[in-house]
Formats: structure tokens, C-alpha cells, sequence
């Protein structure tokens, strides 16, 4: 019969396990403490590839709010206004002397036919193609089908600011490119008058540009 340890003995002692000894040669580790807690910076100076900005904390690609924008997939890339190429420029202002010649001999003819237009000048409608860069030149554009025609080309329209029939001129500077929905609000849309004005301004400024590269 065994014996059995009396309560004031003291236990005997048991040996130790490996499951809660360091092993050999293993660093102490100590709880992880924030970076900002021990005095080491907390963002680096590299610039964020999705904002452009510093500040991105140390271990990680981009900031943390630019990370949730990185994973929504189909986000469109911010608009970018196209600069004129030095090359386009030059064509562009040819493009423009040539319709400021025709405009004398146009300005108030009307084509034969039974519809009778309006004489329409082909340089100042494709000088407005180049200046526009593929993009609509409504500066309130919510955004322009990204499709293209069978050709390639951007789905734009050229349309005059002002109508010719009403006095308008047919030239760059009173004409813009506008894509079907902006088209269609400045056309018959409840808005269309406020439009037509921010258009107006619109063409000036570009034409103005261009004529400068």
C-alpha cells in the first residue's frame, strides 16, 4: 500500500518541462512596443504611389487610406488637363488661318439644297479636334464614354457656343468638343443657358493657349 504525502510535507520536487524554458541559444524577445513609444520615426519621406505624398509609415507600400483606394477595382485615374504638344500647336494655328480666311467668304451663306445650312469651315472643326486632345472640353464633364469609334477616334462632337444661325462664328475660339451627354445638356438641358456660359469661357481660354505654343 503506498504511502501517502502528509499535508504539511513539502512536495516533492518535479522536474522541469521544456515546454515553458527558453530553448538554447534563443534571443529573449520582449512585447512589441509601438514605434512612435520608443522614439524611432513612425513615416518615411518616400512618396505614396497611389497620392504622390510623403508620410507613408515604415513597412508599408502606400498610406493606409490610399490603400483601400488601391483595391477598388475600375477607380478612373484622376483627369489630367493635356498639354499642347509644340508640334499639334503649329498645326493648330494653321489650321485657324485657314479658317479665319474662309470665315470672310462664308460668314452668312448658306448651302444649296433643301435643308439650306449654314456654310460650315472643315479647318476650324478639325482645329478644334486637335486642341481638345481626345478629351471633352466642358470643364463640368462627369466623365465621357470611354469608348471610341470604329476608327478609333474619341466619341466627340464639335459644336458652336453660340449657334451660327443665331450670329454665332464658325470658329475655334467660340467652338468646343463636347462628348454626346454634355452635348445633349447644352443643347436641351433645364442648365443649358448657365453651360453655354462656362463653354463660352472655355473655348476662349483654350483657343488663347494654343495660339501661344
Amino acid at each position: 500500500m503506498e504511502a501517502r504525502a502528509r499535508p504539511d510535507e513539502p512536495a516533492p520536487d518535479l522536474p522541469q518541462t521544456l515546454a515553458w524554458l527558453p530553448r538554447e541559444g534563443a534571443a529573449h524577445k520582449s512585447p512589441t512596443v509601438p514605434a512612435a513609444r520608443r522614439g524611432l520615426p513612425v513615416a518615411s519621406d518616400k512618396p505614396c504611389p497611389v497620392c504622390g505624398k510623403g508620410g507613408v509609415p515604415i513597412g508599408l507600400p502606400r498610406h493606409a487610406r490610399c490603400e483601400r483606394l488601391a483595391r477598388v477595382p475600375d477607380v478612373p485615374p484622376p483627369r489630367a488637363e493635356p498639354a499642347p504638344h509644340p508640334n499639334r500647336g503649329t498645326e493648330y494655328r494653321r489650321l485657324v488661318e485657314a479658317a479665319e480666311r474662309r470665315e470672310a467668304a462664308t460668314r452668312g451663306r448658306r448651302s444649296s439644297g433643301t435643308n439650306s445650312r449654314p456654310v460650315r469651315i472643315s479647318q476650324a472643326r478639325e482645329a478644334v479636334l486637335i486642341r481638345c486632345g481626345g478629351r471633352c472640353e466642358n470643364p463640368r464633364c462627369p466623365g465621357q464614354p470611354d469608348d471610341v469609334t470604329d476608327d478609333g477616334r474619341p466619341i466627340l462632337e464639335v459644336d458652336h457656343v453660340e449657334e451660327i444661325a443665331a450670329g454665332g462664328r464658325d470658329h475655334p475660339s467660340q467652338m468646343v468638343a463636347l462628348c454626346p451627354n454634355c452635348h445633349a445638356v447644352k443643347t436641351r438641358g433645364r442648365t443649358r443657358e448657365a453651360l453655354r456660359g462656362v463653354l463660352a469661357q472655355a473655348a476662349r481660354d483654350k483657343h488663347a493657349a494654343w495660339l501661344l505654343c
